[in-house]
């Protein structure tokens, strides 16, 4: 089990460097997307705590709860959720693609708990290759939309 703590780690810093890693420091290379100051402060809101839902999915892998990263991960960030983050009508005043990304990570969070049942079925050697696989599916989606764009 101390490998799977490392593991997880290591995956939380990685997660916590997507900014860098991914290049937000080069602005200028994503496309800009306006939004008035308060879908701004929503979304960046929204940003947040998912962020702190993937820190919590991690945190419950760690303790090998596999049931609770499941559940963290429909009900923080899945389908279900989706309508839970922010104003109604902040769709419209994104780009198809941007609003593609967050429609592909929902859809990934609230496959989640269904890839770790499958792994539970699997040996315990070929379970944390899966869920993870099925993590990063979610991750993807976050890495692929702020590479892509910022707001202001």
């Amino acid at each position: 089990m101390p490998y799977t703590r490392h593991l997880l780690a290591l995956l939380l810093a990685t997660l916590l460097l997507l900014p860098t890693l991914s290049g937000a420091e080069e602005e200028e290379d994503r496309e800009l997307v306006t939004l008035d100051p308060m879908q701004q402060k929503q979304m960046q809101a929204n940003m947040r705590d998912h962020l702190a839902a993937i820190n919590e999915i991690i945190g419950a892998l760690a303790e090998g709860d596999y049931h609770a990263a499941g559940n963290i991960a429909e009900q923080r960030l899945g389908v279900s959720a989706r309508h839970k983050h922010g104003r109604p009508g902040m769709g419209a005043s994104i780009p198809d693609s941007m609003r593609a990304y967050g429609l592909s990570m929902h859809q990934a969070a609230s496959n989640f708990p269904i890839a770790v049942q499958d792994a539970q079925m699997e040996e315990p050697e070929d379970q944390l290759p899966l869920i993870f696989s099925a993590l990063q599916e979610i991750t993807d989606n976050c890495d692929g939309c702020h590479s892509s764009f910022r707001i202001r």
